[in-house]
């Protein structure tokens, strides 16, 4: 997967906007390590981000171990990153279905 093809993937929206700017760093780090990356799927799941990619054939272990580290590292991020807004203040994860979100959103939840 190229590139474009990951930011084509991206702008489907398959989370909310306020977190756009976490996931577009995310791929920007992993793909300085491996150009040719391959998402999976990026989705929302307990309240916090999912980001599911697959390394390319010539990846070195130690390569794909710092790329989930990222991904991991990206994960925790968003429970302090409103889904919504992308605000970081006074942020919770909450509610039934679980969702991260900052006091202006939840008002509208």
């Amino acid at each position: 997967m190229n590139q474009q093809e990951r930011i084509d993937y991206i702008n489907r929206g398959y989370t909310e906007e306020g977190w756009l700017s976490l996931i577009l760093e995310l791929d920007e780090k992993l793909s300085t390590i491996d150009p040719n990356y391959a998402i999976v799927q990026i989705k929302e799941k307990f309240g916090g981000l999912r980001y599911y990619f697959d390394c390319s054939e010539n990846t070195s272990e130690a390569d794909m171990e710092a790329m989930h580290e990222l991904e991991t590292k990206y994960e925790k991020l968003s429970y302090k990153v409103c889904e919504f807004c992308g605000s970081t203040k006074n942020v919770i994860t909450n509610g039934r279905w679980l969702k991260t979100y900052c006091p202006k959103c939840g008002e509208k939840l």
